[in-house]
């Protein structure tokens, strides 16, 4: 500690800061020295920021008065000034009346300790300076009507009469690590030396003898972007740590907001590797490091979860929240009922709806026999809640809305019923103090509804930055702020480039901008700017005995330039660092045995095992699609029909492909039930095939609608209506340009047994020609080619396996493109009698028989085909049946859309390959 500093303390001087942290660290640091002094007992220090000690000031002095102004905190001060910005005729020009409002109240505090008069006469105002001034005058006669004081008045208030109150708060008083003293502050600090306190000053070591101390380094260099920077930094932290663990450690970074996720995330890979396998809410106990910078309340997850629960009031709840609310351990039951209520949100998810309704759910889980019995927790929750909720007044006051609140959370059991530790139980505690916060807002706010209390609670939270309270750690992470007198072993400085060091000036929108520069505020002009920058450059130069300043070259594509405050240190080279892969790293010192277990139990092995009663054949799941997926890859066809793997389905904005295709599907089946021939279909006039296909369309839209009730809005649903009479009106054109047919199967359910596999499927249709023989025919809306029935591994198994079970002659298998402006039918028809040379007689339109298509060279025969078919299907369900499970794509692309690669590890195993493959070459 600087010896000035020490001396003050003994002589009984009160130390004020200007931050929280400098204070705790001089707390600290003269607790280091008393005990390096080998001392037992001693006066504890009097350190406060300059805030504290004006608030302690007015205690003690409203102490001493019979009537004194009611002092405002934070809180009810932006309450009334949004009120005041938001009850004004300047409202309506404002997209965000409440950022106005914080804004306004920024003007108003700078105007406080500046000393400003608002406005004088010979400053023009523009729009936004005339609303501020309106509003002050409003908010000035507010207070004055309700007798209260704001903080951003408090140094004034004071100043009135110093004499009152200066001989008991502020005989001594020794001010450490101030860069600047506002107008007020010095005028306060001035009446305070009139009346006979001492007052002192003290900046700690002096840059003139820091630079020149030939123990002092100070050098600067570049980085290529910000990452490798805060990785270098890190390496850099480690390295001294290492050295010597007892060394204090400064990194100071301008940006600290937007990169506090990426500093937390690269600080821990390289300093705390161990704490990416803890999960029990002590991950910052063991940090060397601690960030000045906290996140909002609202973003840990124990007070997400809370306002997920307050939330519940709207009738409906978005899919996305109420997913997480299922999967939050911070809900009574979560424990217990953890697997049905990921298998409920996953089922929810199914239904592709954006938004729930919690009646129709509570419903649905107390009918349903597995739900009433593995969620019975979750649904006694939204009982309770309910009948909570309903028992609420509409107005209340704030006081009164949290004991409401805590009853809503109580009801479905938060925070949770495991013990909640650490990191979870500050924040909890954090959130109680906030509670106390709301429960001011009495004075200013009267009565309140409910979603208007809930949002003034959200906004708490969102602008309460917490940290959560760590020990003594070596490493300090901060603000540009936060570093004021801050003295370390070791210094970083980041990211100071042209861009952002000096700090782009940024004037108060509210306040004449002639105003802001004639007074010199902050942020109100480039020279401003510039000389503060050169002076906190100068005082961190003067830090520690280390200083490194670095620049990043290059952000998001942009090339950056040091900042010019820079050139006068001697640049300095750093090391480069690569990317940690902790899993490579095992790999790699271990000694590798590799075991490649592709081989599944067999179906009949599995069935046995899982104690099901031995049937002739197994059922699988999946239909045809087994056979595409085990074509594809036997990993994902065992993962899909053995393991039921699959990922969560993500719910679209308005239809998917998938909705619009069964929609399709659906009508079609429709139109068929009313007209099963070709003769039937030509004989229908144009109005009566128009009424049969509204019909129709109107019917499978209406039961969409009926299970998709916040999808299926009735505009919405209207031009879906519209779409589908338009595909199916040009469909059943090109149908109409067939040979007689007779519809004979659509939409029918078959099963059938390949291989000792049971399969179920359903044919979308089947046609009969007037000779007996079928057609198969499988409706798609996207595009489609024959080459994919004609592989081993086939692409399209589905027409091919529907062609070698169908019982029948068939001589046609075609797909029926819809798709608008491209309708057609892609397939292949059988030569009339075997016979190569005579026309096509199936009247499939633009459909070739198997002698004219690309592939005749391949098959002599329409049976060889088949046999062809049956061959490579009969072995796909053969590899299936017996256990087939390697991870083996077929083509390049078929990873592409495969959700399944984080389960079968594909690039992992590559990966893994290589490193065995450059270890055997070591």
């Amino acid at each position: 500690m600087n010896t000035e500093i020490r001396q003050s303390i003994g002589q009984g001087f009160t130390i004020v800061t200007p931050t929280r942290r400098l204070g705790r660290a001089l707390q600290q640091q003269y607790i280091s020295d008393q005990l390096s002094a080998q001392k037992q007992v001693w006066e504890t220090p009097d350190i406060l920021p300059w805030a504290g000690w004006m608030l302690r000031t007015w205690d003690d002095f409203a102490a001493q008065q019979k009537e004194v102004p009611i002092l405002l905190n934070t809180q009810q001060q932006q309450w009334v000034w949004q009120q005041i910005v938001a009850d004004s005729s300047f409202a309506e020009g404002l997209l965000q009346p409440a950022a106005a409002a914080s804004k306004a109240y920024d003007a108003w505090e700078l105007t406080r300790q500046w000393q400003l008069e608002i406005f004088p006469e010979d400053i023009w105002l523009n729009k936004d300076a005339f609303a501020f001034q309106s509003w002050v005058k409003t908010y000035q006669q507010r207070c004055e009507k309700n007798n209260w004081l704001d903080t951003a008045s408090l140094e004034g208030y004071l100043l009135q009469d110093v004499s009152q109150w200066a001989t008991q708060s502020a005989t001594k008083l020794c001010l450490v690590g101030f860069d600047e003293l506002t107008p007020i502050q010095q005028s306060l600090l001035q009446a305070l030396e009139q009346v006979g306190c001492e007052i002192k000053h003290c900046q700690g070591i002096n840059h003139q003898q820091a630079v020149s101390d030939q123990n002092i380094d100070v050098s600067c260099t570049t980085v290529a972007d910000t990452r490798h920077e805060i990785k270098a930094i890190a390496h850099w932290a480690r390295d001294l740590l290492t050295a010597d663990a007892n060394t204090s450690i400064g990194i100071v970074i301008p940006e600290l907001d937007t990169l506090h996720s990426d500093i937390e995330n690269i600080f821990d890979d390289v300093l705390t590797p161990s704490n990416l396998f803890t999960n029990d809410g002590q991950a910052h106990n063991n940090r060397p490091y601690n960030l000045s910078l906290g996140q909002p309340l609202a973003d840990y997850p124990v007070i997400d979860a809370a306002f997920a629960i307050l939330g519940l009031e709207s009738k409906t709840i978005p899919l996305e929240d109420l997913g997480a609310l299922l999967r939050s351990p911070f809900l009574g039951g979560a424990e217990t009922e953890m697997i049905a209520r990921a298998q409920l949100d996953a089922e929810l998810r199914e239904q592709g709806e954006p938004e729930i309704f919690l009646t129709i759910l509570q419903q649905r889980l107390e009918k349903d026999e597995f739900w009433s019995e593995h969620c019975a927790q979750l649904i006694k929750s939204l009982i309770k809640w309910r009948e909570v909720f309903q028992s609420l007044h509409n107005q209340q006051s704030c006081t009164e809305w949290i004991e409401s609140f805590i009853a809503l959370l109580n009801a479905f059991g938060w925070p949770g019923e495991r013990q909640c530790q650490g990191d979870e139980f500050q924040t909890i505690e954090a959130w109680r103090k906030m509670l106390d916060q709301f429960a001011s807002l009495d004075l200013v706010a009267g009565n309140l509804n409910y979603r208007s209390a809930l949002s003034q609670l959200q906004r708490l939270a969102r602008e309460h930055t917490y940290q959560v309270e760590t020990g003594e750690v070596p490493v300090q992470v901060m603000g540009l702020l936060e570093a004021a007198g801050m003295q370390f072993d070791q210094l970083w400085v980041m990211g100071l480039h042209e861009e952002i060091w000096p700090l782009p000036a940024r004037a108060n929108p509210f306040l004449p901008i002639k105003l802001q520069r004639q007074e010199k505020l902050p942020h109100a002009s480039a020279e401003r700017e510039l000389e503060y920058a050169r002076r906190i450059t100068d005082r961190l130069a003067a830090s520690a005995k280390t200083v490194i300043f670095s620049t990043p070259l290059s952000e998001a594509g942009r090339e950056l330039r040091p900042s010019p405050l820079l050139k006068q240190y001697a640049r300095k080279k750093i090391e480069n660092h690569s990317e940690i892969n902790y899993a490579a790293s095992i790999f790699v010192s271990s000694n590798i045995e590799e075991l490649n277990d592709e081989q599944a139990p067999t179906v009949e092995d599995a069935e046995t095992q899982t104690q099901t009663p031995k049937a002739e054949d197994a059922h699988v799941s999946g239909g045809t699609s087994l056979f595409k997926d085990q074509a594809a890859c036997p990993f994902r066809a065992f993962a899909k029909h053995r393991l039921g793997a699959k990922s969560l389905a993500e719910p679209d904005i308005g239809l998917s492909p998938m909705d619009r295709g069964q929609l399709m599907h659906e009508c079609l089946q429709c139109f068929w039930g009313k007209i099963s021939t070709h003769q039937e279909l030509i004989d229908l006039t144009e109005g009566a095939l128009a009424l049969d296909i509204n019909q129709c369309a109107a019917k499978v839209i209406k039961r969409f609608q009926s299970q998709h009730p916040f999808t299926a809005t009735a505009r919405f649903m209207l031009i879906e209506q519209n779409r589908l009479q338009i595909m199916m009106h040009e469909w059943l054109s090109l149908e109409r340009q067939r040979q007689p047919f007779e519809v004979i199967e659509r939409e029918q359910e078959h099963i059938f047994k390949i291989e000792g596999l049971r399969i179920q499927t359903r044919l979308d249709r089947v046609d009969k020609l007037p000779d007996g023989s079928l057609v198969i025919i499988d409706y798609k809306t996207g595009k489609v080619k024959i080459a994919s029935w004609m592989d081993e591994r086939p692409d399209e198994p589905q027409l091919p396996l529907y062609a070698i079970i169908e019982e029948g002659h068939i001589s046609a298998v075609v797909f029926g493109q819809i798709r608008r402006g491209e309708m057609k039918f892609v397939g292949l028809v059988e030569d009339p009698g075997g016979d190569k040379d005579k026309e096509n007689k199936s009247g499939i339109p633009e459909v070739k028989t198997l002698s004219k298509s690309r592939i005749s060279k391949d098959f002599e025969s329409w049976q060889g085909l088949f046999d062809f078919w049956d061959q490579n299907l009969t072995k796909l369900a053969k590899n299936f049946r017996d256990g087939d499970a390697r991870v083996d794509p077929y083509k390049s692309n078929t990873c592409d859309y495969c959700d399944l690669g984080s389960f079968c590890r594909i690039n992992e195993l590559a990966q893994g390959s290589e490193n065995l493959t450059d270890n055997e070459n070591e």
